[in-house]
């Protein structure tokens, strides 16, 4: 009997010594993964899970917008009943407008390019220079000039390889070969790495930073892969470069 107790002791001791690991925390990603701009999705994810290659502790959640500033906000309100995600990375012309910015409540929001909207509130920052004096009016998918169409990363997506007379703007420098090739090795049928991809990658830097430190987002200032990443007051990344491609791949 004793033996039989003792046993019983240990076999409680050692169930108590036993760590439950805790649950993954998540990073939502809310992006067209469906419809015509699908690619900026696609590529944002592969880019982020590259970043994240080890990490055990964090997950990405690849979260569809639905094409429509209503089912986007409809999807961001949703995320803040979820206790697991901890940050949000939104991407495209519809996660990111003023009213969907307003439906992700307090949840920490980096805006992955520069689309439509600036920052609304203190808990969300954009990783783009402030181009609105370059693109007052940034419509979808551009803006048309007298000197042609010019927008931001979305030009950079695959249907517009053929478009003449058309700039891109962005604070994103395309994907080289190295870069390429990791991003290709996490899937072989992920869109090719151009802007969005490089410039989602130093997003998840800026992300870890921000959890580990417990900081305001727009308080987070590290040295990126090529840039120092930090926000001015409007949200937007301090000091970042510009620089001018031409559309889909006509670097």
């Amino acid at each position: 009997m004793r033996r039989f107790f003792l046993s019983i002791v240990l076999l409680v001791l050692l169930s108590a010594c036993t760590a439950v690991p805790p649950a993954p925390r998540k990073i939502a990603l809310l992006a067209p993964f469906e419809g015509q701009y699908r690619e900026i999705g696609y590529e944002a994810l592969y880019a982020a899970q590259l970043a994240l290659q080890g990490n055990k502790s964090i997950l990405i959640l690849p979260l569809d917008d639905g094409g429509t500033e209503a089912t986007a906000r409809e999807r961001a309100r949703a995320l803040t009943y979820d206790s697991s995600i901890v940050f949000v990375l939104a991407l495209g012309p519809y996660a990111t407008t003023p009213e969907v910015q307003a439906a992700y409540g307090d949840l920490p929001v980096l805006m992955v390019g520069y689309w439509p909207s600036i920052p609304q509130h203190e808990n969300i920052a954009a990783l783009s220079a402030d181009l609105r004096d370059v693109l007052p009016s940034l419509s979808d998918p551009g803006l048309y000039t007298g000197e042609g169409l010019i927008g931001a990363e979305l030009l950079s997506l695959p249907q517009f390889d053929q478009r003449e007379g058309c700039t891109v703007w962005s604070s994103a420098q395309w994907a080289d070969e190295s870069f390429a090739a990791r991003y290709d090795a996490m899937n072989p049928f992920a869109p090719p790495p151009r802007l969005i991809a490089p410039l989602t990658f130093e997003a998840i830097k800026v992300t870890l930073a921000a959890l580990e430190t417990h900081m305001p987002l727009r308080q987070v200032d590290i040295q990126g892969q090529e840039q120092h990443l930090a926000f001015n007051e409007a949200g937007y990344w301090r000091e970042a470069e510009v620089y001018q491609y031409g559309c889909g791949n006509n670097r």
